[in-house]
C-alpha cells in the first residue's frame, strides 16, 4: 500500500516538473515565470493522495474487525448442547410387574375414593369408560398419566387423569433384579 502511495506521489511530482519545463521552454524573456502555480498544484494533490490512503487503511481495519466478529459467531454456533438421556419405559418383558400395595383391587378402591364425578357430566348425564396409562418410576412414584382411550367427554378424561395421579408408593417393576421404569394401563368407569 505504501509503495502505491509513493508511486502516485512520484508521478505527481514528475507531472508537475514536466509542466514547469514546458512553461519554461515556451516562455519568452518578457513573460514572468509563475512557479507558485506549479508548487500549489503539487501541494494540493499530495493531501488528496494521503486522504485516500487513510480512507483505504480505515476500510482495511474495518474489514479485519468484521472478519473477527464473524469468526466468533461461528464458534458460538458450533456449541453442542447435550440433553439428558431418559431411561426407557418397559411395557413388556419385566421379571416382576409393578404392584400397588394391596394389589390392583386396593388401587381401584383408592382411585374410586379420590374420584369426584364432574358436576357438568352429572348435569348432562354423561357416562363412559376412560383407559389411562401411567409410568411407575424406579422409586415407586407415578408420572406421565395419559388418556389412552377417551370416554368422549373431556371433563371425564381430566378427572380420570387426576384420580390416577393420586396412586403413589408402588413397588416398582424389576428386570434382571434391578428396579426399572414400567408402564401400567388402568381403566376407570364413570356411571351414574
Amino acid at each position: 500500500m505504501k509503495k502505491v502511495l509513493w508511486i502516485l506521489m512520484a508521478a505527481t511530482i514528475c507531472v508537475a516538473c514536466a509542466k514547469k519545463a514546458e512553461k519554461t521552454d515556451t516562455v519568452s524573456a518578457e513573460e514572468p515565470v509563475v512557479e507558485e502555480v506549479v508548487v500549489e498544484e503539487t501541494i494540493a494533490e499530495e493531501p488528496i493522495i494521503e486522504e485516500a490512503a487513510e480512507e483505504t487503511l480505515a476500510e482495511e481495519v474495518v474489514v479485519e474487525e468484521v472478519t473477527e466478529e464473524v469468526a466468533e459467531e461461528v464458534v458460538v454456533e458450533e456449541a453442542v448442547v447435550e440433553e439428558p438421556v431418559e431411561e426407557p419405559v418397559l411395557k413388556f418383558g419385566l421379571d416382576v410387574q409393578p404392584e400397588y400395595p394391596g394389589g390392583l383391587t386396593e388401587a381401584m378402591k383408592v382411585v374410586a375414593a379420590n374420584t369426584k364425578y364432574p358436576a357438568e357430566a352429572k348435569a348432562n348425564g354423561w357416562e363412559g369408560k376412560v383407559i389411562c396409562t401411567l409410568i411407575v418410576e424406579k422409586d415407586g412414584s407415578v408420572s406421565s398419566v395419559k388418556v389412552t382411550r377417551s370416554s368422549g367427554y373431556t371433563v371425564l378424561d381430566d378427572e380420570a387423569v387426576r384420580a390416577f395421579s393420586t396412586l403413589t408408593n408402588w413397588a416398582p417393576g424389576q428386570k434382571d433384579g434391578k428396579p426399572v421404569r414400567a408402564q401400567v394401563m388402568l381403566p376407570l368407569q364413570f356411571k351414574l
